[in-house]
């Protein structure tokens, strides 16, 4: 029993290398947001100097469209600015199997 209570009393304390992980992890969101910030006002300079559409190839699409697969629809709604979200997935199920690595596509066969 005392040392349930021992235990009980050392949890609640906080623990200096929970908090320095805490501290730096909440810097690194704030540095990341501020980078995600900057790329998004970029290309609406871009968007603004070249006025229309890129037409990206086959190989630019897959990259766009594997990047947002693993975001997810959610997070495309709210960042995606040069690409629907609808236009990115649907890239992504017409170009990802095109790209299988040949390894895989052995293993695939067999």
């Amino acid at each position: 029993m005392l040392a349930n209570r021992r235990w009980r009393c050392h949890s609640a304390a906080i623990n200096p290398f929970a908090f320095l992980v805490i501290c730096i992890d909440g810097w690194m969101n704030r540095n990341q947001q501020g980078v995600i910030e900057y790329l998004q006002e970029e290309i609406r300079v871009l968007k603004e100097l070249f006025g229309k559409k890129p037409r990206f190839n086959d190989g630019q699409r897959r990259r766009l469209a594997t990047k947002g697969k693993r975001l997810g629809r959610k997070t495309l709604d709210r960042i995606a600015s040069l690409v629907t979200p609808n236009t990115l997935l649907a890239w992504h199920r017409r170009l990802s199997w095109l790209f299988v690595p040949l390894s895989g596509l052995m293993r695939w066969l067999i």
